[in-house]
């Protein structure tokens, strides 16, 4: 990630257009259990709540960077995590109120959210 995360995105989706269909499989299943784990298990099935994109963002790659052991673990250690990473600093309105997509930040940020959901 060279540090513009708008140009960094579109050129990453812009690479990946035309995956093969073994390859797009994997990504649909690995979005497909991450989902499960956030929407059935962490949310019980309700909406997320009203959340910054960063925070939403950490969420989706702190589990689909831990999904093998995270499904698991039980329900409760789960909502457990999704609180930790909720009242982490890296997540902290103050924190996400300025330079959101400076390189340092999201690296940072989503570093912490893949350490907060690995147990």
């Amino acid at each position: 990630y060279p540090g513009r995360l708008a140009k960094y995105l579109n050129d990453y989706m812009d690479d990946r257009k035309d995956i093969d269909a073994e390859e797009l499989s994997a990504k649909r299943h690995l979005l497909e259990r991450v989902v499960d784990i956030l929407y059935i298990r962490i949310l019980d099935g309700n909406p997320l709540p009203k959340l910054s994109k960063a925070t939403t963002e950490g969420i989706l790659v702190g589990l689909a960077r831990n999904i093998s052991t995270l499904e698991g673990k039980t329900n409760e250690e789960l909502k457990e995590k999704l609180t930790e990473l909720r009242a982490d600093p890296e997540y902290s309105v103050e924190n996400l109120k300025e330079g959101l997509s400076a390189k340092d930040k999201v690296i940072t940020r989503l570093n912490r959210s893949v350490e907060i959901f690995n147990f």
